[in-house]
């Protein structure tokens, strides 16, 4: 009997063994199961952090990119602005050189004029004084000349200027 109690109590011994054993062996399986799933959480987590930074990082180059461009279109437009700006002042620098040459152009039209006008006169005086001392004194030398000279050149009348060197001729004969 104490044989068969001592078989009993070492096969109890054994089971426990083995159930401590399958325990522990359970206990270990299941820890590593939660190390794992623990370890493939932590690889999950920091993959998904990884994908959110480079989103973020993607968005915030495109932000960049549609800044600058941004930027480089406002340069553009405030380019054009200042080429279109510099080219309607010398538009109208142009202008104003235009109308002020043909001011000038017309003032010196108007003075050659009245110039012409002034010489037209003087010589009309001339010739209407010579005229008059040529009726004063037909046989005036000097008024002969000067009045062929003047229907020659001025008038351009050469017949009129013949007569006259022709009664000059003859006042020279006498």
């Amino acid at each position: 009997k104490a044989e068969e109690a001592r078989k009993s109590r070492l096969e109890a011994e054994k089971a426990d063994q083995a159930r401590k054993e399958a325990e522990r062996k359970a206990t270990l399986d299941a820890e590593n199961r939660l190390r794992e799933e623990s370890r493939l959480k932590k690889v999950e987590e920091r993959e998904a952090r990884i994908a959110q930074e480079k989103e973020t990082l993607t968005r915030k180059e495109s932000e960049k990119k549609a800044a600058k461009e941004t930027e480089r279109l406002v340069k553009d437009r405030e380019e054009t602005a200042r080429k279109a700006k510099l080219e309607s002042e010398r538009l109208e620098r142009e202008r104003k050189d235009a109308e002020r040459k043909s001011r000038l152009e017309e003032e010196k039209l108007k003075s050659e004029e009245a110039s012409r006008l002034e010489t037209e006169r003087s010589e009309a005086q001339k010739l209407s004084r010579q005229e008059e001392k040529l009726k004063a004194e037909p046989k005036n030398r000097t008024a002969l000349y000067l009045l062929s000279e003047i229907y020659a050149e001025l008038k351009k009348e050469p017949a009129k200027s013949a007569d006259l060197l022709q009664r000059l001729a003859a006042v020279d004969k006498e």
